[in-house]
């Protein structure tokens, strides 16, 4: 069994608005909602209180998942390390996020943040699992405790926990 010096965190974003809420050209632009803003704040706070800490945030570019982890790193009180990352877009293969987590401390913590079905397929290749074992609802956080920053072995599944979980744990 592989030493476990790394961890790497999955985020699904927060409620976002439907194509047909607003004046959104592409999906792309769909912000979150009033009330996925409030849930995730309150699930970030959770995440504060869990002690949680991140080396990097790296985050889709779509405005809901930007959105999302600007509320976490605030929560945190850890802007510095928030950076948008392309292969984070929707429709995220691991090996493009694998090569985006090349440049990071090898015994890093790491919060990627996207979207369904992208953050079930990669927890499934870090874990060498079944790709939709997990399921990530709106707001879910997966801990990951990996070897390195990006994983060379199977990682080990440390937590799951969706949003209303993260809420509970706020207050």
């Amino acid at each position: 069994m592989p030493a476990f010096a790394a961890r790497i965190c999955l985020l699904r974003h927060a409620e976002a608005a439907g194509l047909d809420d607003g004046p959104y050209d592409h999906d792309a632009d769909r912000p979150l909602t009033d009330l996925g803003r409030a849930r995730m704040e309150r699930g970030a706070r959770g995440m504060a209180r869990l002690g949680l800490s991140f080396d990097a945030i790296l985050t889709s570019p779509y405005v809901r998942a930007r959105q999302t982890a600007e509320i976490v790193a605030a929560a945190l009180e850890n802007t510095r390390s928030l950076a948008v990352e392309e292969a984070l877009a929707s429709g995220a293969h691991w090996s493009g996020v694998k090569r985006a987590l090349a440049s990071a401390s090898a015994g890093a913590s790491v919060l990627l943040v996207g979207h369904e079905p992208d953050m079930s397929r990669i927890a499934g290749e870090i874990l060498l699992a079944d790709r939709g074992a997990l399921g990530f609802g709106k707001g879910s956080l997966a801990v990951i405790l990996t070897d390195a920053i990006p994983p060379e072995a199977a990682g080990l599944l440390h937590s799951f926990l969706r949003l209303d979980q993260l809420e509970a744990i706020a207050d």
